[in-house]
Parts: structure tokens; C-alpha cells; sequence
């Protein structure tokens, strides 16, 4: 059975790589959508400011229209000095994103991001179509 959703509502899991090279970055997100509002919480490996532990953590607040996603990510305990903007689509499923995020200020700052729905336990999944059956 092919797992389909009607929000992205949930827990995802990602990576962003840099249009300069370099090790991609993977990350955890947890998002809510609401219409077409769409908030979460990012957690990465903290790849770029040693004085903040070895994760960081960062609010994401957006949107989705269709298939397309924007949302704007700000760090939590510092000030990143621009926006983070990230762009991209999602799959017809609701469990794949795809596109670019960047620095609008910073041209050179930019890259590609890819993320998919973490898949639900065996568990959580019986359960969800056994209350589907039942309505």
C-alpha cells in the first residue's frame, strides 16, 4: 500500500548541499500545516558555529500552495543576519520536497535541499487504517 497525505504535517528527514561543494548536511524537521500555513522545527549537525553545541536548531515558517513550498528558517539562539529562504516543490504523495534554499542578501550562498516523510512504524500505520475503517 502506497502511503499518501493531505498536509505535511509530520516528522521528515533531509539533507542541504552547497552550490560551492562540500559535505551535504543532513537534518531532522517536524512540520504542522494549517491551510495553507506551514510551521516546523529543524535539528542539524552543527556544521558552522562551535560556540553553540554539537546541534543547532531552527523555526521554520512558510507556506504551501499545489506543490509548491516556501518557508523562511531562523536559527534558534543567534542572529544568522538574513533570511534563509528555502523553495521547492513536493510530489504528489506528500512525501518528497525538493528544491533550493538560499541567502537572498548572499548570491554565493545557496544550494540544493532534498527530504523525504520519515515512513510510519508498522504500528502507528495499522492503527491509522484501522480508525479509517471505523469512520
Amino acid at each position: 500500500m502506497v502511503e499518501t497525505h493531505t498536509t505535511l504535517s509530520g516528522q521528515w528527514q533531509g539533507r542541504f548541499e552547497y552550490d560551492q561543494g562540500g559535505k551535504p548536511s543532513p537534518f531532522e524537521v517536524e512540520f504542522s500545516e494549517d491551510g495553507a500555513d506551514l510551521q516546523g522545527q529543524m535539528i542539524e549537525p552543527n556544521s558552522f558555529r562551535r560556540d553553540m553545541g554539537g546541534e543547532l536548531t531552527a523555526h521554520l515558517k512558510g507556506s504551501r500552495s499545489g506543490h509548491h513550498v516556501s518557508f523562511v528558517k531562523r536559527y534558534i539562539g543567534f542572529d544568522q543576519g538574513d533570511l534563509l529562504t528555502y523553495d521547492g516543490t513536493v510530489n504528489l504523495a506528500l512525501t518528497r520536497m525538493e528544491g533550493r534554499w538560499r541567502f537572498p542578501s548572499q548570491p554565493k550562498w545557496g544550494g540544493r535541499f532534498v527530504m523525504f516523510r520519515k515512513p510510519l512504524s508498522r504500528a502507528t500505520a495499522a492503527q491509522k487504517r484501522a480508525a479509517t475503517v471505523e469512520v
